[in-house]
């Protein structure tokens, strides 16, 4: 926006405040001792300071300047538009916006403060109702600069805009007697097309080996009838959305492992099917994928595909999970996710994932409520089933973005059982049941729109069969690239 969106030249209208400076400039022609007593002009002192701050650039403190004094002056267009102007030049368009469209309606429909409300919505990201605005000025004023080049902004889309992305990753399981530790990698490469159409593709690959670190073992005779070591996949997508800001790590998939049938106090693990006399590294927490001496790989690969306009949206989702049979066994997952945003974001997830012991659906309701210009909380629910059992779950997470980067916080609690998260996106399996979980990272920008981000997650989860309850710590460091700023779709 080249030029001004104020009206220079406008009559303040004020007639008491015109008649006291008439009667001012009479007593000093005069040269009267009264002209030392005129009282002082704060509404032209106040204007005159702003004007100074402003060609200094310094917009917040000359709209603090004047923003009190509007009060004093309800009825007095130019004060309110320049205040308006300085807050749209000093980026704080919420403000900007209501005090626009205060200016339109004392003035009756303005030209200037409708020019200003329209640059205002262009800047928060309504292009479609910027359009429509920008095309009703040129209607009145076909000639007006300001307005073409708004009604060129508003319409042009970048041919495409990419976030690519790419961590290093550690599972940790820790049982009784050792500890289960998966390094691996995550890579993703979103796309969007002309700023409508949403692509992505993101891989994850993890290694897991169980470390035994004392031997406790049963002393029965019992068949051993331990199930195969199970696993949890992370899937690091960093979204980075919002000014900058990332959309936290993904959570992991996989199968816990099944214990030896043996007499002993410690029932034992086995290493694959049927394998086990029942002694091993004693007891097993929930979901602790045990492997003995052998190592598991799983990759899993998912796909996306959408549409993004400034108030809806929506993407489809598939993804294949493979161990070849090792872990939990080969899967798949689908679902589509819709997204209205009339403040801040609502976003329903209807999801399902298809293992070769069953099928388990779920749907999530989530709201990205913008709290502040730096702050968005958001509340969630899911409701899935499993084991032809309801379960509910609850979330909470808190982000702070901003030029530098981004912080979250969050957690959840309920009952869960290999749900998946299209969002991020990713499928957390384990044997057992997730009670609650706890997440925290953050962003650091760097120069060249490069960032990087470190991650954590803690997950409790139950035994179904009355065991102990296990523990999931997931860790992430990454590195991520943007080729433009921020957009729609974050």
């Amino acid at each position: 926006m080249r030029e001004t969106t104020r009206a220079p030249g406008s009559e303040r209208g004020t007639r008491g405040r015109h008649l006291t400076l008439a009667l001012a400039g009479l007593l000093v022609l005069a040269g009267t001792p009264a002209a030392a007593a005129a009282p002082a002009d704060p509404y032209g002192e106040a204007m005159a300071e702003a004007s100074r701050l402003e060609a200094a650039g310094e917009f917040t403190a000359a709209a603090d300047l004047l923003e009190p004094r509007l009060a004093d002056y309800p009825q007095d267009y130019p004060i309110l538009i320049q205040t308006a102007w300085l807050r749209f030049q000093a980026a704080e368009y919420g403000r900007a916006e209501a005090l626009y469209r205060r200016a339109i309606e004392l003035s009756g429909g303005a030209y200037e403060a409708r020019l200003g409300l329209a640059w205002t919505r262009l800047r928060i990201g309504e292009r479609e109702e910027a359009e429509e605005r920008f095309t009703a000025l040129l209607a009145e004023s076909p000639e007006d600069p300001r307005a073409r080049e708004g009604l060129r902004a508003a319409t042009y889309r970048v041919p495409v805009i990419t976030w690519p992305s790419a961590a290093a990753t550690v599972q940790l399981y820790p049982y009784s007697g050792g500890i289960t530790a998966a390094p691996g990698v995550a890579a993703g490469v979103p796309l969007l097309i002309r700023e409508r159409v949403l692509l992505g593709l993101d891989y994850n690959f993890a290694s897991f080996t169980s470390y035994p670190l004392s031997a406790r073992g049963g002393n029965g005779n019992g068949n051993g009838g331990g199930g195969g070591g199970g696993s949890m996949d992370m899937t690091m997508t960093m979204d980075m959305n919002m000014d900058g800001s990332g959309a936290g790590a993904g959570t992991g998939s996989g199968a816990g492992a099944g214990a030896g049938a043996g007499a002993g106090a410690g029932a034992g693990a086995g290493a694959g099917p049927g394998a086990g006399p029942g002694h091993g590294p004693g007891p097993i927490a929930a979901g602790t994928p045990v492997l003995g001496d052998t190592t598991a790989r799983r990759h899993a690969i998912y796909a996306h595909a959408g549409a993004t306009w400034d108030r809806i949206g929506f993407t489809g989702h598939y993804g294949y999970i493979h161990d070849g049979g090792a872990l939990v066994g080969n899967a798949h997952v689908a679902g589509l996710m819709l997204r209205y945003s009339p403040l801040g974001d609502l976003t329903l997830a209807a999801s399902g994932s298809f293992y070769p012991d069953q099928a388990i659906p779920r749907i999530a309701l989530a709201w990205a409520a913008p709290a502040t210009r730096w702050l968005t909380i958001t509340p969630a629910a899911a409701l899935q089933v499993a084991d032809r059992s309801p379960l509910a779950a609850g979330y909470l997470a808190a982000t702070f973005h901003g030029r530098p980067g981004s912080l979250w916080i969050g957690g959840k609690y309920g009952r869960e059982r290999r749900p998946v998260y299209l969002h991020v996106p990713t499928t957390f399996s384990v044997d057992g049941e997730i009670r609650w979980g706890l997440w925290g990272g953050g962003t650091i920008n760097l120069p060249g729109r490069l960032h990087i981000l470190l991650s954590y997650e803690l997950h409790r989860i139950a035994d179904l069969q009355g065991g102990d309850p296990g523990s999931a710590h997931l860790i992430a460091l990454g590195l991520g690239w943007r080729s433009h700023g921020p957009t729609r779709q974050d």
